[in-house]
């Protein structure tokens, strides 16, 4: 994925259910009110995502898919996503049986199902703001185990808030301990950057996961979804 991707939220209130998941992923986002605004813009500028409300007040989805694919295009090949209420999914569903959008949800589901298709659309890991218990050990024992807390996380890294820990490339092992968690999930992570509080206003480690011990990585997936799930809930 391009830094600079952004996905184009069409519509208003029902993509306003979906916003905070959005914002949590690690595109840009640009809303638009209404169809023929999207048209222009993506014409004129390149996107591959659009997260688009249904039903549109000016446009119906497959006046939307054809004008988005006109010769001329900066978005030819877009996929979008219907979010809707159950009133209308089932027509929202008949579009993506005739190819013209990628999927449908009903804001109007159960929240994790909300998450679920909203990040599967984007296809990326979601990032959330969250404070975790955790320990960061070198796997070499070159350094002492440090203790600190997430500042967000995501299911390929963490930000840690803590003082000291491996220097950058080492590999660590990483203990979350998330909120009535018998058992921790241990991961084990690379140090890929180091943050400065002049920057980001902490002190601490920037880790990309890179492997887990036994079930962690579902573990961490389902907490995550849980965060999200309260966002849209």
């Amino acid at each position: 994925m391009a830094p600079q991707e952004t996905i184009l939220a069409v519509g208003g209130e029902i993509v306003e259910v979906v916003a905070p998941l959005l914002e949590h992923s690690p595109y840009k986002v640009a809303r638009v009110p209404d169809g023929r605004t999207a048209v222009l813009l993506a014409h004129n500028m390149r996107y591959q995502h659009l997260v688009v409300s249904f039903p549109l007040p000016d446009l119906t989805i497959g006046e939307l898919a054809e004008r988005l694919r006109q010769p001329g295009s900066a978005s030819p090949t877009a996929r979008l996503l219907l979010i809707t209420t159950h009133e209308h999914l089932a027509e929202a569903v008949e579009h993506r049986d005739e190819g013209l959008i990628a999927g449908a949800v009903a804001v109007d589901d159960d929240p994790e199902r909300l998450v679920e298709a909203v990040t599967g659309f984007m296809k990326t890991a979601p990032r959330v703001s969250a404070a975790l218990p955790v320990t960061v050990r070198a796997t070499d024992g070159a350094w002492e185990a440090v203790d600190g807390e997430t500042v967000n996380l995501s299911e390929s890294g963490i930000l840690v808030r803590c003082v000291g820990g491996p220097p950058c490339g080492r590999e660590a092992r990483v203990e979350l301990r998330p909120s009535r968690a018998r058992e921790p999930i241990i991961a084990t992570a690379v140090v890929v950057r180091r943050a400065r509080p002049e920057r980001e206003g902490i002190t601490g480690l920037g880790l990309m996961f890179v492997g887990f011990q036994d079930d962690g990585q579902a573990r961490l997936a389902v907490h995550i979804r849980g965060i999200l799930a309260e966002l849209v809930g």
